[in-house]
């Protein structure tokens, strides 16, 4: 199937979904109202505003700054690692050691793997 046409399905799909969402949102609504009454629809109205905000720093960055501001990692240079690569690095052992897996490529030399050992030169497992 060619790329425009998969492009219009799949803005089509979304934007189908998008008014079914909608839809369902307004039925529960209505149900809820109907249900709860007045005076129960508005406390729940109530909690669900304080829910928002109370949130709400979470979905502009707070959940980002914690996790940079109380993270351990330090930038530091990758040992085995040639300049410009595309490098992956995989724990050996999350709760036993430092050790890592370090796959690392470019355009100008092969593929290689690589054990990085904390405080210690690379040793080089594969080179393609």
């Amino acid at each position: 199937m060619p790329l425009g046409r998969r492009l219009v399905r799949g803005a089509a799909a979304s934007v189908l979904m998008t008014i079914i969402s909608m839809l369902l949102s307004v039925a529960n609504s209505v149900l809820l109202g109907r249900m709860l009454g007045p005076g129960g629809y508005g406390i729940y109205s109530f909690a669900l505003l304080a829910v928002g905000v109370l949130t709400s720093p979470f979905w502009y960055g707070m959940s980002t700054l914690l996790t940079r501001e109380t993270g351990v990692w330090k930038r530091a240079e990758i040992p085995g690692a040639t300049p410009l690569s595309s490098v992956e690095a995989v724990a050996v052992d999350l709760r036993e050691s430092d050790d890592f897996f370090l796959n690392g490529q470019n355009y100008l030399t092969p593929m290689t793997l690589s054990l990085v050992t904390r405080d210690k030169p690379s040793e080089l497992l594969k080179s393609e």
